[in-house]
């Protein structure tokens, strides 16, 4: 009886350990494309795979990891209106989350607007010291690019 205990808890840790694998392997390929999206060279089908790759991950993850990759992805791809929710599902989850913060501040268009203003502040008053960050990702020509065609379109 005692072996056949060891033997169900053993399969039990492979089958955890083996999920854990496909799950890190999703996450390190959508790492990839966001990569690739933060250098303008993630095709359209790039995006929708480390998309997709990112949702299988998140079945596994109880942090918030992938929601944060999903983020930049959608910052980087110019889907503004998903990055934004992607973004409140991260601060939702994790309040502190300066990353977060910032996903949810880059996910507004309009720079300016009240509602990016006050994200940016949430961010830094989480970290004091990343308002140069900020600053770099806001004024990454990837995401200028995507700002003004977001502007362009009705």
């Amino acid at each position: 009886m005692a072996r056949l205990l060891v033997i169900l808890i053993a399969a039990a840790v492979v089958a955890l350990l083996a999920a854990q694998f496909r799950a890190d392997r999703h996450e390190h390929r959508a790492a990839e494309a966001v990569d690739l999206a933060a250098k303008g060279r993630a095709s359209p089908e790039a995006v929708t795979q480390g998309l997709d790759d990112l949702r299988k991950a998140r079945r596994f993850y109880a942090d918030g990891s992938a929601l944060r990759h999903e983020a930049a992805l959608l910052l980087f791809a110019g889907r503004f209106d998903r990055a934004h929710t992607a973004a409140r599902q991260l601060v939702d989850m994790e309040p502190e989350n300066f990353d977060g913060w910032v996903a949810v501040n880059l996910a507004y268009p309009d720079r300016g607007g009240p509602q990016a203003r006050l994200a940016r502040a949430r961010a830094l008053q989480l970290n004091p010291l990343g308002a140069s960050s900020i600053t770099a990702l806001e004024t990454q020509p990837v995401l200028q690019q995507a700002y003004r065609r977001a502007r362009r379109s009705p």
